[in-house]
């Protein structure tokens, strides 16, 4: 049977657009989690300094509200050299010496005393400072002119210094108790007269936020790879059901064709046989009152006749015979039979070709005599090999039928030295419809070998050819004794 290759949609066109949506997807997903991976860490870090700054500004309204306190004058606590208010020095009834610190004083020491072993850096500043080390550098300058704008709090990651630093300012806005210190600076209440930032490193929150942001990328990868294992599966699985389909429909309409075709033979068979009988029979009666004066003449044309009609009776039988075994509709029915008996009636029986007088020589060179064959097929193999020796073969060649025997298989071999058959033709005598290039027009079906083929295989043996241009070919059967010996 042979499989006509069809041709059908490729889903590969299909599978390239899905895997790309499926990879835009996955790249999608991941660059919104690693956004939300550092919209994460950033609030973390907005969270601390502003939790950082509104600590300072709690205890900075205290120190405020109470006006000021008063300390111990210390190495570290030096009076306040830009504090301008009465009373900023004090002594008390046993000789103790107290200065007044005001709130931004003590916010300005508090941060001195973290800098050193504080991640988080606070700095008071202001466009118009007292103080001249509390003059605000650029981007707190920039942060204040916001304020001063209506902005409520800025904060950005700086890379002014080489380093990630996330800074956070909020301004301080003029209460009344603040004018205690600042009024001479021609502040009133409610300006901005500066603010407080800070500063923590960000290169912590970016360490952190690595090693999640490693796991994404790994856990995209691998989504990403799965995604398009499955669409490779799919994409198979796909092609295989498409293939299998297409398979079937084929077969299923290769079986339809078969079964119309058989059909076909079997009623146009029938229909030929029944006129060539009749006109067999009725040249046969011709034949029973040939005419005395045309008596050569008239047994001449009827002759043509009846050979035509057993040529074409032939061809009928070929194509039936061919049908059922494509349908496997032949049985096989062995029976012990005495083959070399069997030959020697095959060969003089009437159905061979009289017209060509060949001769036909039989080596029985087998002791064994008795075998289980089916003799209805046998008789069909030996029909068609000795049919096609005496087509191909002038009448002055012989054709040599041989029967050996060995151990375990029966040999049979048809020699003729006839026009053989090509090189390239060998491998394909004993398929259906097959005809050699030198055949002409010699008349046949191209049926006969695969028919010969086919009931050989029947017997579980198997044929084969072996043959060289011009000089002839020998035909070969082998079939096993394990089943055919008596």
């Amino acid at each position: 049977m042979k499989i006509i290759k069809s041709k059908f949609f490729s889903s590969y066109p299909l599978i390239i657009i899905a895997a790309l949506i499926w990879l835009i997807i996955v790249l999608i997903s991941y660059k919104r989690n690693i956004q939300e991976i550092d919209n994460y860490v950033f609030n973390l870090a907005l969270n601390e300094a502003r939790t950082n700054f509104e600590r300072d500004v709690i205890y900075r309204r205290w120190v405020t509200l109470e006006g000021g306190v008063y300390v111990p004058v210390s190495e570290y606590t030096q009076p306040n050299p830009y504090l301008n208010v009465p009373n900023r020095d004090v002594q008390t009834t046993n000789g103790q010496k107290l200065t007044l610190v005001n709130p931004a004083y003590m916010t300005r020491m508090v941060y001195d005393l973290g800098l050193k072993d504080q991640r988080v850096k606070g700095h008071i500043t202001s466009l118009n400072p007292i103080r001249p080390a509390n003059k605000a550098d650029v981007w707190e300058s920039k942060a204040l002119n916001l304020f001063e704008d209506g902005i409520k709090e800025f904060y950005e990651i700086d890379t002014a210094n080489g380093l990630n630093t996330f800074r956070y300012m909020a301004p301080f806005v003029t209460e009344k108790a603040c004018l205690k210190c600042h009024a001479e600076q021609g502040y009133k209440e409610g300006d901005i007269r500066g603010g407080i930032s800070i500063s923590v490193p960000f290169e912590n929150y970016t360490a952190s936020a690595a090693g999640q942001k490693n796991g994404e990328l790994i856990y995209h990868l691998i989504l990403g790879l799965v995604g398009l294992t499955v669409l490779l599966i799919f994409n198979k699985y796909s092609d295989e059901l498409k293939t299998k389909q297409i398979l079937y429909e084929s077969l299923k309409k290769e079986k339809e064709l078969n079964e119309l075709k058989s059909r076909f033979i079997t009623t146009a068979s029938h229909e030929f046989r029944t006129p060539l009988t009749i006109i067999q029979s009725y040249t046969e009666l011709m034949l029973l009152q040939v005419p005395e004066n045309n008596k050569e003449k008239f047994k001449k044309y009827t002759s043509v006749i009846l050979n035509s009609v057993s040529s074409m009776t032939g061809m009928i039988e070929e194509l039936l015979m061919a049908s059922r075994a494509e349908e496997k509709k032949i049985t096989f029915n062995p029976e012990p039979i005495d083959l070399f008996k069997f030959l020697n009636d095959f060969l003089e029986r009437s159905i061979l070709d009289k017209n060509k007088n060949h001769n036909i020589e039989l080596n029985y060179l087998c002791e064994t005599k008795i075998f289980n064959l089916d003799p209805k097929h046998l008789n069909t193999i030996f029909l068609n090999l000795i049919s096609n020796a005496q087509k191909y073969a002038s009448a002055e060649n012989s054709i040599r039928l041989t029967v050996k025997c060995d151990s375990k298989n029966l040999h049979l071999t048809v020699e003729d030295n006839g026009i053989g058959i090509p090189g390239k033709d060998i491998p394909f005598v004993f398929e259906r419809f097959h005809r050699a290039a030198n055949s002409g027009s010699i008349q046949g079906t191209g049926l006969g070998l695969s028919i010969v083929k086919y009931l050989v295989e029947l017997h579980n043996g198997d044929v084969s050819v072996e043959s060289e241009l011009n000089k002839g070919s020998v035909f070969k059967i082998r079939i096993p004794l394990d089943r055919n010996v008596v």
